[in-house]
């Protein structure tokens, strides 16, 4: 980043209040209302000077209590859908819908970050974080400057911001996009999820494009059925213009939902289906990558990768489909493709020079875990140990179908905690457990606590094996009653390879 870009970031942009406020239907106000504001927010930690507090009541927290720190930090505005106090220490305004009051006051705020970017969204159950990884990797290896919002962080064109959540609410993302086009980024790639579609986080965007991956079950505490999560996911592309383009995987049957719900041109990728408009036949597959052939309009082109995993040549198919129609080279593609060795908690490899494989995978779900573990099931010279466990307070029904893909296809299981939030941990594990077929019930050990059941599969694991650690990938924390204490199981691993004596050169030389 330059020094320009550097001063324009540093300088906020006054944006005058009252045509904005002229749109909303104001039901109360409380002091002299300023003329102007220079950003918005419903963190009152993150307010600044000349900001507006949003204050949105929610089950946890009533976002008026809220107001003294926003007001301490510099917020010159309040606006609410929530009666007014009768003594309030800044201008504020009571809004009818909090929703559209904060949907337009972030578009106008951040001068409609998304129309002076290039946008592109990517949905699905699986693949979301992986195609935001490689598609701003292509885009860079063709000297377009990219950034990325999801799962793993943000990145506005310099700086890496931790994740709070992977779809962040309109008020964050417009900030987080006009970061990004002041620090000279010409496009960002992502990830949308499923809640931020179903609550309107992504409410007014300007999608230049939007990618469908896959869909599964998953968080149906939530959605309730998969009908309605699939028709969230769709309302990324009923929301593109009629000059964007989406890209949707026409191996999974919602594909074709997707590509219904879309207004502007589609495109399709497969692996399975060669009907596609790209197709992808996979030549070679290992535990260091692979290689494959990926065949459009013309003829066809090879593409290696050093990702491993068979589906992430699904994920690479619609990245280079939508890149190649932007206007990105074959050879940016493959460039692109190549550069990217690893992507944070997605089939990660740790080594400390042991003589087996481990891998870190983010999968949670049946169908991830299952994927999982069929890409690496086949290069293992000898055999597949699995460590897993499933979240708290979040969907139970697929915690039996996740112990019975693990205990059918792996060698050796071993069942522990994920982040257990407000559940009893060992409540958790017994319904994994009775979904293990009974003849293979031997395989399974059940260890509570992460640290140890990494620790013994450590332990156990042999020469050519491979130790796949799923469940919480790139996460640095694990949560047990409302309590996040560092945990990242990258950095477990580690700890406990060099407690048996494994340790890489950077921490001592190679056993």
């Amino acid at each position: 980043m330059n020094l320009a870009n550097l001063l324009r970031v540093a300088e906020p942009v006054e944006i005058e209040l009252a045509p904005i406020l002229e749109r909303l239907e104001i039901i109360d106000s409380a002091g002299e209302i300023p003329r102007v504001a220079t950003g918005i927010t419903q963190d009152s930690r993150r307010v600044k000077p000349g900001f507006v507090f949003a204050a949105r009541s929610g089950a946890r927290a009533r976002g008026l209590d809220f107001i003294p720190d926003a007001s301490r930090r510099g917020a010159w505005l309040v606006v609410t859908a929530d009666a007014l106090p009768e003594e309030i220490p800044i201008p504020a305004v009571r809004v009818r819908d909090f929703r559209r009051a904060l949907v337009a006051l972030s578009h106008a705020i951040y001068r409609d970050p998304s129309r002076r970017l290039n946008l592109i969204g990517i949905t699905g159950t699986n693949g979301k974080t992986s195609c935001t990884y490689i598609l701003r990797s292509i885009f860079r290896a063709a000297g377009m400057r990219a950034g990325l919002v999801g799962t793993t962080g943000y990145d506005t064109g310099g700086t890496w911001i931790p994740a709070d959540l992977t779809t962040p609410d309109i008020d964050r993302l417009c900030e987080l996009l006009s970061d990004a086009v002041e620090a000279g980024c010409e496009w960002m790639v992502m990830e949308v999820s499923s809640h931020a579609l179903a609550l309107g986080r992504t409410s007014g965007l300007s999608f230049k494009g939007a990618g469908f991956t896959n869909l599964s079950p998953e968080h149906l505490d939530f959605h309730g059925t998969v009908e309605e999560y699939g028709a969230a996911k769709s309302r990324l592309f009923r929301s593109l213009f009629q000059d964007a383009l989406a890209v949707v995987n026409i191996d999974d049957p919602y594909g074709r939902v997707m590509a219904e719900a879309a207004r502007c041109r589609v495109l399709t990728y497969g692996v399975v289906n060669k009907e596609a408009d790209l197709v992808a036949t996979i030549l070679e597959q290992s535990l260091n990558g692979g290689r494959f052939l990926l065949q459009g309009d013309g003829e066809p082109f090879e593409v290696h990768t050093r990702l491993v995993g068979g589906f992430q040549v699904g994920n690479i198919a619609l990245c280079a489909a939508m890149a190649l129609e932007f206007g990105v080279s074959r050879a940016a593609v493959v460039r692109g493709v190549e550069a990217v060795d690893a992507i944070p908690g997605r089939m990660e490899p740790v080594d400390a020079g042991q003589p087996f494989t481990v891998l870190i995978d983010y999968s949670h779900t049946p169908d991830s875990l299952g994927k999982a573990i069929e890409s690496t099931r086949d290069f293992s010279a000898g055999r597949l140990i699995v460590v897993f466990g499933c979240g708290g307070d979040r969907d139970r029904s697929k915690r039996p179908a996740m112990g019975r893909i693990a205990a059918e296809t792996a060698d050796l299981v071993v069942v522990t905690s994920d982040n257990p939030r407000g559940e009893d941990p060992e409540a958790i594990i017994a319904e994994i457990v009775s979904g293990v077929p009974r003849e293979r019930k031997g395989l399974v050990e059940t260890v509570v606590d992460r640290r140890a059941a990494i620790k013994r599969a450590l332990e156990i694991a042999q020469e050519s094996d491979i130790l796949l650690i799923s469940g919480k990938g790139h996460e640095s924390y694990q949560e047990t009653r409302g309590v996040r204490r560092p945990f990242d199981d990258r950095a477990v691993v580690r700890e406990e390879l060099a407690q048996l004596g494994w340790r890489s050169e950077a921490n001592g030389g190679v056993r």
